[in-house]
């Protein structure tokens, strides 16, 4: 089944490369966005019923999926030169986030080695999936117009699997190795050295520049805020630990130039302030919104509350 799936990516990337689905370029990438869930979806099935599985088989399987990774990253690639709607944006996007959850579930179900590799072999498309990953928000950078407010509304923008782990990596990293409250998941998250390396490479491209650190930096923020708003307090921390320590650090002045992060700033500090105050006695809750509010803080401070307090001395 992975080997026909993979010829199906094959035969998609190649007819868009030669422009032959000029027409329904929308639709190619949610067609190979489905195939790499249902991929996704058999590795899981596959680990959950321990199938014996033998290493030559393994090996068939690995093949297919480092093709089928090349496929859909060539047509991202392709699809983000030649289209600039919407409806290509949202697609892309969705598509780059199976194209990470592929390697998280490789590394879950297969192991790191697998896993390392795929990430060797994705390492030339990276600079595209950043692309992706920041598409839905590049259009929007503008002073007044962050992406917080609509993302409730837009379906882009809830959180992607990968995410949870990545928030889980960034708790892991947060926390003392040798505290006695670690947690399950954090020992899980562990195991994620995968996508860890993927994401500093990620984060190290990002950093060269601003506009497109802006809009990814955003998409980050926004996830934070879907996690604050159902509850999911160690996402909410983890992704803003990610935010604020690996993309920007507090204290660097690049700040000034990200207006769509600080546009969502500006709407999450307050709300992880509020919701900290109402929790009941959750202290563990609490302990982790205060640690979010103490990473938004010193940005809060300098680049916010001091820029509206000085809008207010000009009035």
């Amino acid at each position: 089944m992975v080997k026909m799936l993979t010829a199906v990516l094959k035969f998609v990337a190649d007819a868009t490369a030669m422009n032959i689905v000029t027409c329904s370029q929308d639709r190619c990438l949610n067609f190979t966005t489905e195939n790499m869930k249902y991929i996704i979806a058999n590795l899981r099935e596959h680990s959950i019923a321990q199938l014996q599985i033998t290493e030559e088989d393994l090996k068939d399987i690995f093949i297919c999926l480092k093709s089928s990774l090349t496929y859909c990253s060539k047509l991202l690639n392709i699809m983000l030169k030649a289209c600039e709607d919407s409806s290509c944006q949202a697609g892309a996007y969705s598509l780059v986030n199976e194209l990470f959850n592929l390697i998280v579930s490789v590394e879950e179900f297969l192991g790191y080695r697998y896993a390392a590799r795929l990430v060797t072999v994705i390492q030339p498309w990276v600079p595209d999936m950043i692309l992706a990953l920041g598409s839905n928000c590049l259009g929007k950078q503008t002073p007044d117009k962050g992406v917080c407010s609509d993302s409730s509304e837009n379906a882009a923008f809830h959180l992607p699997a990968w995410f949870y782990n990545l928030a889980g990596v960034e708790l892991c990293e947060q926390r003392d190795t040798n505290s006695d409250d670690d947690t399950e998941r954090d020992q899980h998250a562990k195991d994620f050295s995968a996508l860890k390396r993927l994401v500093e490479t990620m984060s190290m491209l990002l950093k060269s520049n601003n506009k497109i650190l802006d809009a990814v930096g955003a998409i980050f923020l926004t996830s934070s805020l879907s996690a604050l708003e159902s509850k999911k307090f160690d996402v909410v921390l983890g992704l803003l630990h990610f935010v604020c320590v690996k993309l920007v650090r507090p204290e660097d002045t690049e700040w000034k130039e990200l207006k769509l992060m600080l546009a969502s700033i500006e709407e999450i500090y307050p709300k992880v302030e509020r919701e900290a105050e109402e929790l009941g006695n959750n202290e563990s809750d609490r302990q982790k919104l205060y640690s979010a509010k103490a990473l938004l803080e010193p940005v809060w401070a300098s680049f916010i509350y001091d820029e509206r307090r000085h809008s207010m001395e000009d009035e």
